[in-house]
């Protein structure tokens, strides 16, 4: 991620964990508009947002799915 904002792992794992709970929620919203709900939630500027949400974008479809469900179920 080439940007000025530094995103730590942890801050990292959190929006993942975050966006995979938004992306099965009741009321889940089209995932391609993510980094809107990430510079909501964590205040991240625009680029920081959409590169964190294209990560996981990539990050999401490789996981196995006993990670995902694991993550949803936490919600």
């Amino acid at each position: 991620m080439s940007n000025n904002e530094t995103v730590t792992e942890e801050e990292r794992e959190e929006v993942y964990v975050y966006l995979t709970q938004l992306r099965a929620s009741e009321d889940a919203p089209n995932m391609m508009g993510a980094s809107m709900y990430l510079q909501e939630e964590f205040g991240f500027d625009k680029y920081t947002a959409r590169a964190l949400a294209s990560d996981w974008r990539k990050w999401f479809s490789e996981q196995p799915e006993e990670v995902i469900r694991k993550i949803e179920e936490e919600a």
